[in-house]
């Protein structure tokens, strides 16, 4: 349900209103809410895609002691970075209902400047990249100047194969001096 519960004293007599908020959709009150869960023999609509404070709120729309109309639960804390607020879940288990609280906690690691980590890696990766196609350009026209065609890809495994071979010699000196 993409819509939001009104306000609690518009909704104890509401039916719907626009939302200017989202300007795509209604707030909708207790009136509606109460046909919904009587004709479907429910007892409360779970709902999210709303920050709440605390990170739940329970629709009571009147009647504080009741069991909420609607009850909206938001799991993102401190949403966007912005809203300062708690996360919450929902455990339903054996028919018992419980509602967990948590507050963000740091990440592991942040990039800098709030840079996401495509922005982040492209110059690096543009980097390697390009020094690539320099070597694979310098290898080829070096070896092109007498004229013939050259090969490409054998000069890359070949290079690799020179590569492998270096490594494994320097290991071997290295596993010899242990």
């Amino acid at each position: 349900m993409w819509a939001d519960p009104m306000k609690d004293e518009a909704a104890k007599h509401g039916e719907f209103a626009e939302n200017p908020e989202r300007e795509c959709s209604n707030y909708f009150g207790k009136k509606p809410v109460k046909r919904l869960l009587k004709t479907n023999k429910l007892m409360s609509i779970f709902r999210g895609h709303q920050v709440q404070v605390d990170g739940f709120k329970m629709h009571r729309w009147g009647n504080k002691e009741s069991f909420p109309y609607v009850i909206t639960i938001f799991s993102a804390p401190n949403y966007c970075g912005y809203y300062d607020n708690k996360g919450s879940i929902l455990i339903l288990d054996e028919g018992n209902l419980q509602l967990k609280q948590y507050q963000e906690v740091e990440p592991p690691y942040r990039l800098p400047d709030g840079l996401n980590v495509f922005s982040w890696s492209l110059p690096f990766l543009a980097e390697k990249v390009s020094s690539m196609l320099y070597t694979i350009v310098k290898k080829c026209s070096a070896l092109d100047e007498d004229g013939d065609d050259v090969d490409v890809k054998k000069v890359m495994t070949d290079d690799s194969n020179k590569a492998q071979e270096s490594k494994m010699k320097k290991m071997q000196g290295i596993k010899g001096k242990i």
